[in-house]
């Protein structure tokens, strides 16, 4: 039987399998994933709502970052997040991978529309009990 410390802990196993990833950029992407993954288990569905919508922005900059350079410093507002998925999937194709460029900016401008526009981080909005 093998001890509980040589067990790698969720911290670790995230570390080693986003190692190519600028540290700045990994060590928020593993805060934010393992605050979202917390809240889901805890069945926080408002607060993981939240969550979801800065992961979202935190791979936003990641993919900007490995795809052009450069991205919206974390201190900025992200302004129209969007927009910046679509100036993303415009790239050309030898800037990435089509997986980088396209298909996730795709479903990161999915996951941030549907935390905006289901009543998450907001009073109102389009989401109406039945």
């Amino acid at each position: 039987m093998t001890s509980s410390s040589s067990t790698p802990k969720p911290e670790e196993i995230l570390e080693q399998a986003l190692g190519a990833v600028a540290k700045h950029f990994r060590t928020k992407l593993i805060e934010h994933y393992l605050n979202l993954k917390r809240r889901l288990a805890g069945k926080e569905f408002e607060p993981a709502g939240l969550s979801a919508g800065k992961f979202s922005e935190v791979v936003l900059r990641t993919l900007q970052h490995s795809l052009t350079g450069s991205s919206i410093p974390f201190n900025r507002s992200i302004g129209n997040f969007p927009d910046e998925c679509r100036k993303l999937i415009t790239l050309p194709s030898t800037q990435g991978t089509e997986s980088l460029r396209v298909i996730i900016p795709r479903g990161l401008a999915f996951l941030y529309t549907f935390r905006n526009k289901r009543n998450i981080g907001h009073v109102g909005g389009g989401c109406r009990s039945k």
